[in-house]
């Protein structure tokens, strides 16, 4: 759980940053959308003084003229502070009647759904006591802005068969902006702690998935994702994820489809494989760490250019529990293999994996690989992969170290298995 007054500081410090990506890229990605920050503020104080001018006459005036009634009183300021919500009726309600702190009492409280509630000031949702949090079968906002969700658990109770369409718990539309979602427990089963044990059988029937923001310019920060398919997920401009961790997936860890997505300083392990069945044939399932790939046309089959996607400081170990399941899957690294990616950042990851693929970037125009160390996770001192493969123009590629380098480097690369 995350304390209120930090994730008010890490939202400020996090929306600078949403707001410089979309400066960057409106000044040097014409065409693009930047998506917008709605702002922050308080709710304003009464300017009036309060008090009397006028004086008292003396004696001597005329005494029909009435008495004085003494200063006049100060305007009574809107009533915004804390409220106390039992349920999801209570919240919105709270919302509406602009308040700005909620706290939320325990229980089991179903969906959260979040519609058309645009606040003009930041409004914040959070339990009444984190050691006892609420908990939400999932979250979903539509057509709103400037609401901060945090520390509640979510955890589904119905199951969800894997059918090639991921199914998030918690979402933004594309009608949302300036949204906070901050240390949620997403679990995609009651159990979910536990994925290593699960069948295939438990994957494909529990297929959810953890966070997705389809709006731009909306925040995921410290939410920890166990047992999903998919982990987070980028489809709308200016988009950041910022230390989250993922523990157990099937799919990709995180998507950043769309100009100026970030993943900072997040945490990603523990894939497991899982044939995709009838979409494809048998281990047809490639999951990467991160993907990245703009919008693609249906009518022609091309992808659009993408800007600007940031990936930083990010930390992929394959596998880390001591049970190693069957189902251990081969994590890919960095997967930006379709369309154009201009301006990308992959800088300063560590990844610890057993796929050829460390990372694949196609078509690179004035991206930076730098800093990044891809490992064997096995420490297999013959291995020649994690593969780093940088292709394009006017690309920067130093201080890397990897087993193979597919393309040429300068000398600041290191080539080692581990």
């Amino acid at each position: 759980m995350t304390d209120l007054s930090a994730l008010k500081s890490l939202k400020s410090h996090a929306d600078a940053l949403s707001s410089g990506l979309a400066a960057l890229i409106d000044a040097e990605t014409p065409g693009t959308n930047p998506g917008t920050d709605p702002g922050t503020g308080g709710p304003g104080t009464d300017p009036a003084t309060g008090t009397d001018p006028g004086t008292d006459p003396g004696p001597g005036t005329d005494p029909g003229t009435g008495t004085d009634t003494g200063p006049t009183p100060p305007a009574t300021p809107p009533v915004v502070g804390n409220a106390v919500a039992k349920d999801v009726a209570g919240i919105v309600q709270a919302v509406k009647d602009g308040k700005t702190d909620i706290k939320v009492r325990k229980g089991a409280l179903g969906a959260l759904l979040l519609t058309g509630l645009n606040p003009t000031v930041s409004v914040f949702i959070s339990p009444e006591d984190v050691r006892d949090a609420a908990e939400f079968t999932r979250i979903a906002a539509s057509k709103s802005s400037n609401i901060s969700v945090g520390n509640f658990g979510v955890v589904p109770t119905t199951p969800n068969a894997m059918d090639g369409t991921p199914n998030y718990l918690v979402t933004a539309d594309a009608a949302c902006t300036g949204l906070m979602f901050y240390g949620l427990e997403i679990a995609g089963r009651d159990d979910a702690n536990d994925f290593d044990r699960w069948t295939e059988a438990d994957w494909k029937s529990w297929a959810w998935s953890a966070i997705q923001l389809a709006g731009p310019g909306n925040q995921s920060a410290v939410c920890r994702a166990v047992g999903v398919q998919y982990g987070f997920s980028s489809i709308a401009p200016n988009n950041l994820f910022s230390r989250n961790s993922l523990d157990g997936f099937s799919g990709d860890a995180f998507r950043l489809n769309r100009d100026g997505s970030a993943a900072e300083d997040c945490v990603v392990q523990n894939s497991i494989h899982i044939d995709i069945g009838p979409a494809g044939p048998a281990g047809d399932d490639h999951p990467d760490a991160f993907q990245a790939f703009g919008k693609r046309d249906p009518a022609t089959g091309k992808y659009a250019d993408l800007a600007k996607v940031r990936i930083e400081r990010n930390t992929v170990i394959e596998w880390s529990r001591p049970t190693i399941s069957p189902l251990r899957g081969k994590l890919q690294g960095v997967g930006m293999y379709n369309g154009r990616l201009i301006g990308a950042i992959v800088r300063d990851n560590v990844f610890e994996l057993t796929s050829f693929t460390g990372i694949t970037l196609n078509s690179g125009q004035g991206c930076d690989v730098s800093g990044n160390k891809w490992r064997h996770l096995d420490r297999l001192a013959s291995a020649d992969f994690p593969r780093v493969k940088i292709s394009g123009t006017g690309n920067t590629v130093r201080n890397n170290r990897a087993p193979k380098f597919l393309t040429p480097v300068d000398a600041t690369n290191v080539t080692a298995p581990f």
